[in-house]
């Protein structure tokens, strides 16, 4: 009986499950390291659930705006990321154009732990490109900073001092 119940728990997990959050063409050398960026510069990969949830609500925006403006992932990344964003507040700082330009390989911050952080992160951003990490908030819409303002439809569900960001449900 126990056996039947574990195989239909485990049907029931494969057959609801997404394999890959995005299709595999799609999640380029360059696409995996705008993710790795973005999750660094959001929350320096602190928290691995933090990362996940970040990269979960990347896609669930990017599946719902592909149809009308047919981005790659990597051009939404960029798009989406405000490490990447010109106009933003932070774009020209000595930090946040650091971990802009660093690889996998080669991160241009001299703190220590660095190359072996890009190195954990690469590991994290190959997973949930294989569709191998769990999404902590599934009804998560978006995320915002300490500095940020809050969106008037949100609900915090995660945070500090867990999180160095906030993660909102729509409000009711």
């Amino acid at each position: 009986m126990l056996a039947i119940c574990l195989s239909l728990f485990a049907w029931v997990i494969t057959a609801n499950a997404e394999p890959r959050p995005v299709p595999d063409p799609e999640w380029t050398a360059e696409a995996r390291l705008a993710l790795g960026v973005c999750i660094v510069a959001e929350c320096e990969f602190k928290s691995e659930s933090e990362a996940a949830a970040i990269g979960h609500i990347l896609i669930r925006d990017y599946r719902k705006r592909w149809p009308r403006y047919q981005w790659s992932i990597n051009e939404f990344i960029r798009r989406y990321c405000a490490v990447f964003d010109p106009a933003g507040t932070n774009y020209y700082r000595p930090r946040t154009r650091k971990i802009r330009e660093s690889t996998f390989d080669k991160p241009l911050r001299d703190h220590p732990g660095e190359p072996e952080k890009w190195k954990r992160v690469k590991a994290f951003v190959d997973s949930f490109a294989a569709g191998e990490v769990i999404d902590p908030c599934p009804l998560c819409f978006i995320w915002y900073g300490n500095t940020d303002k809050k969106p008037a439809t949100c609900n915090v569900v995660m945070g500090p001092p867990k999180y160095a960001n906030h993660f909102c449900v729509k409000a009711q």
